[in-house]
């Protein structure tokens, strides 16, 4: 008996810890999908971040080949110092702008891009080597060395050609990937708010039958004696509030011990249902019924007076000396019960008050021969 106490403590805070325990799971399961998305579209953040560096770096390297090739032109067609000068400082552009495409790209597109490097190269070194005098000559020299420029050119706009598709399926990617990780997160989340909202809903339907078998009697399912001291303490403030009467109807039944002497303990258990259920019975849906003790019961009847009361008391001891109750074989056994009647705020004003004139009265129920309703005012 030591032991049960804390053991119901332990059952009754199961439910809370079930809860907490349920929602620690949809919150790690949140932002475990939170953050698979969010890794998902950092990679493709970074791929797209890729694929705009190889299309900026090819973009800018045909410009600086475009610009650098004009004016190869017209110093071979022209041969002024200023445009070999001018050549002279956008040649370098041209070579860092192949370093930058070739650390951007992938390996195969970096051997095209060597191959337009070394083009270029002989372009340069060719134009940088061209007589410094006008000529009919330097317009077959131009012809000549063209043929490295255009399949220069020719590389590098191919590989830019490339980057931009590249950039184009990255982007549809993109967006496919973002509706499905929005259809998809969608869906996870769908499932464990289903899920958690499914198991909460079980808890606390487990939490709600819990609390009520904390407060029901295990043998007749009448509330208990806890449940009783509650209610009634409830049902007189809301009857004070109200300015309206309640009752308390207190029931003994006669000769109790005797049946279990007689039958045995577990007859006499049959016998406590049997009469529990006769007095509900006999009640009102508004009522309350409890069992208070071994043979004991108390029916709480809100907003009654004591002349209702005592034909609710009558009713119920007709129910139960009626009732049979089976022996053994076909022999049938009778009792009878007896019902103390007081009113709040007629007899009492308080909780304590109430109970003990209640009790007074089944007191004298049972000294005037019991099977008897007895108003406490009636009392000698």
């Amino acid at each position: 008996m030591k032991n049960s106490q804390p053991r119901f403590t332990l059952l009754k805070n199961a439910p809370n810890v079930s809860i907490a325990v349920v929602i620690a799971l949809l919150v790690t399961l949140g932002v475990g999908a939170i953050l698979l998305a969010s890794q998902i579209m950092q990679s493709g953040e970074t791929a797209a971040s890729e694929v705009h560096l190889r299309l900026d770096s090819t973009e800018a390297l045909q410009s600086e080949l475009t610009q650098a090739a004009e004016t190869a032109h017209d110093l071979l067609m022209e041969n002024q110092v200023q445009l070999r000068v001018r050549f002279e400082e956008e040649a370098p552009r041209v070579t860092e702008a192949f370093e930058r495409a070739l650390s951007t790209h992938p390996s195969v597109e970096q051997e095209q891009l060597r191959l337009a490097r070394a083009e270029w190269k002989q372009f340069a070194k060719t134009t940088l080597a061209s007589p410094n005098v006008a000529g009919p000559s330097n317009a077959e020299q131009w012809n000549a060395v063209r043929e490295h420029l255009d399949r220069s050119l020719l590389i590098v706009q191919s590989i830019h050609r490339l980057d931009h598709e590249s950039m184009t399926r990255q982007q549809t990617s993109s967006h496919r990937t973002g509706q499905q990780i929005t259809f998809t997160f969608g869906a996870v989340l769908g499932v464990i708010l289903a899920a958690g909202a499914f198991s909460l809903m079980r808890i606390m339907r487990t939490q709600a039958k819990w609390k009520e078998r904390s407060v029901r009697d295990p043998l007749t399912d009448l509330y208990n004696r806890r449940e009783f001291d509650a209610v009634l303490r409830a049902r007189i403030d809301c009857a004070r509030g109200r300015n309206e009467p309640l009752v308390l109807l207190m029931l003994d039944l006669d000769r109790f011990k005797t049946v279990n002497d007689t039958y045995g303990h577990p007859l006499g258990d049959r016998v406590l249902q049997a009469v529990a259920h006769q007095i509900l019975q006999a009640v009102r849906s508004t009522d309350s019924v409890f069992r208070t003790g071994g043979e004991e019961f108390a029916v709480v009847l809100p907003n009654t007076t004591s002349l209702e009361a005592v034909d609710i008391g009558d009713r119920i001891r007709m129910n139960v000396s009626t009732a049979d109750i089976q022996v053994a074989g076909n022999r049938t056994l009778h009792v009878t019960i007896s019902v103390g009647v007081a009113a709040f705020p007629g007899d009492a004003d308080s909780v304590e008050d109430l109970f003990a004139a209640a009790d007074r009265a089944l007191y004298a129920a049972k000294q005037a021969g019991r099977n008897h309703t007895w108003l406490v005012n009636s009392v000698p």
